[in-house]
């Protein structure tokens, strides 16, 4: 076997076993606490500010204080119990299954979101449903997302400012 051959052997091997890797979304190390009694206003205080903080966010998280500003408060005591109160309002995919530990994706906060505000989107979302490629593209159209994709992660300020912008939305003033 010649020296290009090898080399060109060693490069596929190496191409192939990063393949087979594949992508892993980010695993939270240091989780805020969020299943607080609904009525604890200095536990959710201590909340917005530690999230502020984070480089970024978890499922668990990005969700309870999605719920916060859908509801005010979020009387779930779980992660599965915030799962379950999600999904029978059809806000995320009844498939949905991620670790609460896990990074969320702009994807999954942007279906949510979509739903909170009570945006429609254009003709794909529509007829497809808040998917949360036409979710997110709908909240970047909007100003309320910077541009991005749906599967990135946020940080805690991004999240805290996507909140920000909705409120703003809410209010009229985007």
């Amino acid at each position: 076997m010649t020296m290009k051959m090898t080399h060109a052997l060693m490069l596929m091997l190496a191409i192939g076993a990063v393949g087979l890797t594949g992508c892993q979304r980010t695993i939270v190390e240091d989780e805020l606490a969020v299943n607080y009694a609904a009525d604890d206003v200095d536990a959710e205080l201590n909340f917005w500010h530690g999230l502020a903080d984070k480089p970024i966010t978890s499922n668990d998280e990005a969700l309870h204080g999605l719920i916060l500003l859908a509801e005010g408060k979020d009387a779930a005591q779980s992660y599965d119990q915030r799962i379950q109160w999600l999904k029978q309002r059809n806000w995320i995919e009844g498939s949905f299954d991620r670790p609460a530990d896990e990074a969320v994706t702009r994807g999954t906060v942007a279906r949510v979101m979509c739903h909170i505000l009570g945006i429609d989107g254009g003709l794909t979302m529509r007829v497809l449903g808040a998917h949360p490629r036409y979710a997110t593209r709908e909240l970047v159209y909007l100003n309320i997302l910077p541009p991005s994709s749906e599967q990135q992660g946020m940080s805690g300020i991004q999240f805290m400012g996507m909140v920000s912008r909705a409120e703003a939305y809410k209010e009229g003033e985007l």
